[in-house]
């Protein structure tokens, strides 16, 4: 099925090295996939391609940590959990210390 959908997190494209920033509008081509469901919630994969050299790109949804996953065709720029987990393991060196 194809849908016009925003881009949920900034991403770069492994091929060209191109940076596609979050909001950018893109028509992209997505399925369900059968074999993966997280406590009844179904996940979907998304393909769309790069502005720049035209090379595919899929991310699929993660319900279990209210996030994306990038699959193939490029990397993520920011992941907010790794910074939540850095911060959550500061607070408990601070604590550590202050006893």
């Amino acid at each position: 099925m194809m849908v016009r959908n925003m881009l949920p997190m900034s991403l770069r494209c492994n091929t060209c090295a191109n940076y596609l920033y979050i909001g950018t509008k893109f028509n992209m081509r997505m399925e369900i996939c059968n074999e993966e469901v997280y406590l009844g919630i179904k996940v979907f994969r998304f393909y769309f391609k790069c502005t720049y050299c035209y090379a595919e790109i899929t991310f699929k949804t993660d319900p279990k940590n209210h996030d994306y996953v990038v699959e193939s065709g490029g990397t993520r720029n920011y992941e907010a959990i790794k910074d939540a987990q850095h911060a959550e393991k500061y607070l408990k060196k601070l604590k550590v210390n202050e006893k």
